[in-house]
């Protein structure tokens, strides 16, 4: 008869201690939430783009020149490829080595295009030093508080950045997007602005308020999982040495390694790439 419980107590012994190490194996997570109030936070990173960056008047008036800044926009199925061929294109320098100087001698001018700045309705800024010039899938664009060294301590929509903008829509030619006004994105500071796919286009001839909130999410290496059934890789050697412009946010990843791949393809990269090349 003792036999009988002794046996059955260490069965239901063993059984608790498995099933408690299971569940410590299995990572259990305990969710607590914790309201905080400041006084001041970090004002985001904000990215503005013109949708047309190139400004008309200084590329020169040609039809060769419209067929092949068609042949790169949206329409490019109806211009078709450009006619290399033609000696045009060669004593245009469209085949030299394009550099930055090149983009900026092509851009809007940022002093017609921002025409005020204000931040937290007291301070009037100087675009031009405030703003700092950034390359994009989306072209040239310009990132305020790119360093987060500028904080706010008030809301609503009487204060924080105010921009009075002018699209100069009279200076726009073929490009990647269709139609008038500009691109903006609000991210972190300090990290790299995917403008291309995650930003808000406003019209001309609007005023907009833009209400923003921070999420911030940070996943953790294994055992833990971060995307359902996959974990966070943590072990890529080459990510410290090309990733000293931005921090690492999974967007930013994905722009590396796109860039990467194309640098295999064809030994050669957008000035809109991340990375040291």
């Amino acid at each position: 008869f003792w036999s009988i419980i002794i046996l059955a107590s260490f069965s239901y012994l063993m059984y608790t201690v498995v099933n408690e190490l299971r569940q410590y194996y299995s990572y259990p997570i305990r969710t607590q939430v914790n309201v905080e109030y400041h006084t001041e936070m970090t004002f985001p990173a904000l990215t503005i783009c013109n949708l047309c960056w190139r400004n008309k008047s200084k590329l020169g008036d040609s039809l060769n020149q419209d067929a092949f800044y068609g042949s790169i926009s949206e329409f490019s199925h109806v211009f078709g490829h450009p006619n290399w061929s033609d000696p045009w294109y060669g004593e245009n320098g469209f085949y030299n080595e394009t550099t930055e100087d090149f983009f900026f001698d092509q851009a809007m001018d940022l002093s017609k295009f921002l025409l005020q700045c204000w931040f937290d309705n007291t301070n009037q800024l100087v675009c031009e030093q405030d703003f700092v010039p950034i390359f994009t899938p989306s072209g040239l664009c310009y990132t305020f508080n790119g360093d987060g060294r500028r904080k706010t301590t008030f809301s609503g929509s009487r204060y924080n950045l105010h921009l009075y903008v002018d699209v100069n829509s009279d200076s726009y030619t073929w490009g990647s997007a269709v139609g008038t006004g500009i691109q903006i994105l609000a991210h972190e500071p300090g990290t790299n602005p995917d403008i291309s796919s995650l930003g808000v286009r406003v019209k001309p001839g609007s005023s907009v308020y833009a209400e923003i909130s921070k999420r911030e999410y940070t996943y953790l290496e294994r055992p833990y999982k971060a995307f359902a059934e996959q974990y966070c890789e943590t072990d890529f050697p080459t990510w410290s040495s090309s990733s000293e412009q931005f921090s690492y946010t999974r967007q930013y990843c994905f722009q590396l390694c796109f860039a990467r791949i194309v640098e295999i393809k064809c030994q050669c990269h957008l000035v809109s790439f991340p990375g040291k090349y």
